[in-house]
């Protein structure tokens, strides 16, 4: 990331002193926002015609009559490199931006809008090309719960002509960015085994043995169960007293008691973090994440609105229709740095989901056992500190 951040605080206060003004003031106000926006410089001349977009362009541009909040018209195009394949849905999927252009805001970063979205093609994203048309309603705050709508819609695939090229599904990875800014994701702060407190991974593994496998919604599902080698690994009867049961293939429709490499969750039983595994039996993620949008090359040092996710899923922590105003903070010239909640890697959305502690052999029986924040949450809190004063005094490529 080729700019300067500057970390202000992670609690910020704000003091809104609203003026009283006369009935003409607003008159005068309002006159000034269409004379604004009649004077802007239309942002898609540039984007509609550049030869380097035109080869991406996927279908024709989208008309939303309404855009659900403020009322006024809004154009999206998508845009996706076809030749990386068909679009992922889903947690883990293809990450999709919301680039959005000629609004009443102000454009903080100064790399062009064609450079910043062919950026994002080369890495595989989808852009969804949002045109506000400059707009005099297009302003703050209202914006910001616009915004957030339009982009829901292109969440759920909603622009997405091509079924072929963007399968039907949710889009969860998810991302809403002001013109000027670009975004950074997936960057890794802080990993479980090498940072994490002394009995972080030990109490993984006992959550696993305990409350995650007792889940309702997760004991049954089928699991591939076999070390490197291809020899299966440890079982225990179910919470239910139900015995293993090994299966020949994922859906666990084929029993095969000699040779099957696959069993329920709920006949599992780990001897260490090695065993603890995603469904396909790749190895869990012990890393945690951070996800920025920042204005590119600002010429000055821009404050950071950071975020410490609460969510399964981090990109959901900033798409949440009541949480329009972090979109609102990218429109106003700071960066948005959202990071990942210490979940035990089972509990997020794209391993196997949310689970609470009350389960039936449950090791604490309360909400806690989903994390393993007790152990290493200043840790890894402080860690994200780090990494954005890392970022903000070296000159680093994202």
């Amino acid at each position: 990331m080729k700019n300067k951040i500057r970390v202000l605080s992670l609690l910020l206060t704000f003091l809104m002193i609203l003026p009283i003004i006369p009935v003409t003031g607003l008159i005068a106000w309002a006159d000034g926002l269409e004379e604004q926006s009649s004077e802007r410089e239309d942002a898609m001349t540039a984007i509609n015609g550049s030869s380097e977009l035109s080869a991406y362009k996927q279908g024709q541009t989208q008309t939303l009559a309404n855009d659900g909040y403020i009322g006024i018209p809004v154009d999206v195009t998508v845009y996706y490199d076809a030749s990386k394949g068909a679009a992922k849905p889903g947690y883990g999927g293809t990450t999709v931006v919301l680039y959005v252009v000629n609004t009443l805001t102000e454009r903080i970063g100064t790399d062009s809008d064609v450079d910043i979205i062919k950026s994002m093609l080369d890495r595989g994203f989808i852009v969804g090309v949002a045109d506000y048309g400059n707009n005099a309603k297009a302003v703050n705050p209202a914006i910001e719960y616009s915004v957030q709508l339009v982009r829901s819609k292109l969440h759920s695939g909603t622009f997405f002509t091509d079924k072929t090229l963007f399968p039907s599904g949710a889009y969860n990875e998810n991302h809403a960015v002001p013109a000027g800014h670009n975004l950074s994701v997936n960057n890794v702060f802080y990993e479980i085994d090498k940072h994490g407190a002394d009995g972080a991974l030990e109490r993984i593994v006992e959550t696993w043995n305990n409350d995650f496998r007792g889940v309702t919604t997760t004991a049954n599902k089928v699991i591939k169960w076999v070390d490197h080698e291809g020899n299966r690994k440890s079982t225990q009867n179910g919470w239910d007293g139900s015995e293993p049961v090994w299966y020949a293939d994922a859906a666990g429709k084929t029993v095969d008691n000699e040779n099957g490499q696959y069993i329920k969750v709920k006949h599992t039983w780990a001897k260490s973090i090695t065993d603890c595994v995603k469904a396909d039996g790749s190895p869990i993620d012990l890393n945690l994440y951070m996800h920025i949008v920042y204005p590119t090359n600002p010429g000055y040092d821009v404050p950071v609105m950071i975020l410490a996710g609460s969510s399964e899923h981090l990109a959901s922590g900033y798409a949440a229709s009541d949480r329009p105003y972090l979109v609102g903070f990218s429109m106003n010239g700071y960066a948005i740095a959202t990071y990942d909640f210490e979940y035990a890697p089972m509990a997020r959305n794209d391993h196997y989901g949310y689970f609470s502690g009350d389960q039936q052999g449950g090791v604490t029986g309360t909400n806690g056992t989903f994390s393993i924040g007790t152990f290493n949450r200043s840790s890894y809190n402080t860690a994200a500190i780090r990494y954005l004063r890392y970022l903000s005094v070296t000159d680093h490529n994202t």
